[in-house]
């Protein structure tokens, strides 16, 4: 059975199950009719009255920049347009989201589903910038932990953002989870610092699609089942999503499994499954592996995965890899251009394009495909050991059962030349503990990663 073949019930099950919002006919209300709400350039309280008693508001070409000074929160059946790259931005200092939904409940503390979601929720066009703000969180009175976006939607039920450009946020550009029937298309990240769709469980049912983005300082698209706490709203599956078209440059992908510990509740597993990842050209690595949280050495806190979690059932389809990278952000090593820790099984990857020659990837460099654990110090500006962490889980078991390969493909002279040379393409690893540190990094570890069934056609 082709590659194809298998996925092409998973494919059209999540296609079927995922909501366009159609405003096209629709009866839209120009939010000028509430001008005279705006204080100057500010409109936050003209849009939030104009949202409020319409379930259309149409933001035209103002001409000028407008400003929000607070975000706009949209309940259920509520439609925000803006007119072509209409320039709306946050007052500097505001510190929080543009946009987000209403009815946010918090998974700090506990596993969450749906529950009274805010439904039928779209948002289309615009220039959103954050220029000179750093911390967006959901309100002035941070009131929900975890949450850190130009856009906030949590516990929200058919959802479309679409056709739109985000500019300059040191948060993340899109935070989205505990949802179902997403759809995100058309996203230009501009000058990016954080990752441009962060995308946390539980959700399902979605599509990702028809991104831009350049050199981001962090994961062009991150799916976070389990997260940091510091990052996430909440925790759960990731299942059932297809990303594709992505046109990165640069950039990092993230795919990150686990389990949520909570204090006074039951523990969650966190896995991903049944997703479908095609057209993506500028990822230099894709990150399959866990990571606690950098912030533990300094807090002296222990935000960690309760194991690796489990990744099964995905699907690559034509990966360009324009740019071969042995180190990342924070110059953290790069092994893999899928780079695994975590326990996969079942991972099928056609039509992968490396624009190197065969002979960068000889010895024990970077390979396509790396299984085990890494080893790297933070050190925290500090120069006393004591201060510093390990960046991820050096001591980690992990295995790598089903890894699928179909045209794989380097360049030379200029030309695509498929390989089937698995000595090229994989490599495992076991750490070993560095008997100098700290005199020298990183420490070093136990861990060990094993790959069954690897096949390349």
């Amino acid at each position: 059975m082709s590659f194809y073949e298998k996925r092409k019930n998973l494919y059209e099950n999540i296609e079927k199950n995922v909501t366009v919002s159609g405003t096209e006919g629709c009866d839209f209300i120009d939010v000028r009719k509430y001008a005279h709400l705006a204080d100057g350039d500010v409109w936050t309280a003209a849009i939030q009255t104009a949202v409020d008693e319409n379930d259309y508001v149409f933001i035209p070409d103002m001409g000028k920049t407008i400003y929000l000074d607070n975000p706009i929160c949209l309940g259920s059946n509520k439609h925000i347009k803006v007119e072509g790259m209409q320039k709306i931005a946050l007052v500097a200092g505001t510190n929080t989201c543009m946009l987000r939904n209403k009815n946010i409940i918090s998974g700090k503390d506990r596993a969450v589903t749906l529950s009274n979601p805010d439904t039928d929720i779209s948002v289309e066009g615009g220039f959103w910038t954050v220029t000179g703000n750093h911390m967006l969180r959901a309100d002035k009175e941070d009131s929900i932990f975890g949450a850190w976006s130009v856009f906030i939607f949590s516990n929200v039920e058919r959802i479309t953002i679409k056709n739109l450009k985000i500019h300059d946020s040191h948060s993340y550009s899109v935070q989205i989870c505990n949802c179902r029937d997403f759809y995100i298309s058309d996203i230009e990240f501009v000058e990016a610092h954080r990752d441009g769709i962060h995308l946390n469980g539980p959700a399902r049912y979605g599509i990702i699609q028809n991104l831009k983005g350049r050199d981001m300082g962090d994961d062009m698209v991150a799916f976070n089942a389990w997260d940091w706490n510091t990052s996430a709203l909440c925790f759960g599956e990731l299942a059932y999503i297809i990303t594709r078209n992505l046109d990165s440059e640069d950039n990092e992908f993230r795919i990150l499994p686990g389990e949520k510990l909570y204090e006074e509740s039951e523990n969650l597993d966190c896995d991903i499954y049944n997703c479908c990842f095609e057209n993506i050209r500028g990822v230099y690595t894709f990150k399959l592996y866990g990571q606690p949280n950098i912030s533990n050495a300094i807090s002296k806190t222990n935000d960690v995965t309760g194991k690796l979690g489990d990744i099964y059932n995905l699907y690559f389809d034509n990966i360009v890899f324009p740019k071969i990278r042995t180190s990342g952000l924070n110059a953290l090593p790069v092994d893999g251009m899928f780079e695994i820790c975590a326990n996969c099984k079942d991972i099928y990857i056609n039509g992968v394009t490396m624009e190197t020659e065969p002979e960068s990837m000889t010895g024990d460099g970077i390979k396509l495909i790396k299984v085990g654990p890494l080893s790297a110090t933070w050190t925290n500006g500090s120069d006393n050991p004591e201060d510093w962490g390990e960046v991820f889980y050096p001591d980690a078991i992990c295995e790598a059962d089903g890894i699928y390969l179909s045209d794989v493909a380097f360049v030379k002279d200029g030309k695509r030349v498929k390989t089937t040379d698995l000595s090229l393409l994989t490599k495992t690893v076991a750490l070993k503990m560095n008997e100098d540190y700290p005199n020298t990094r990183p420490k070093g570890g136990t861990g060990y990663g094993t790959l069954k069934n690897c096949t390349v056609e």
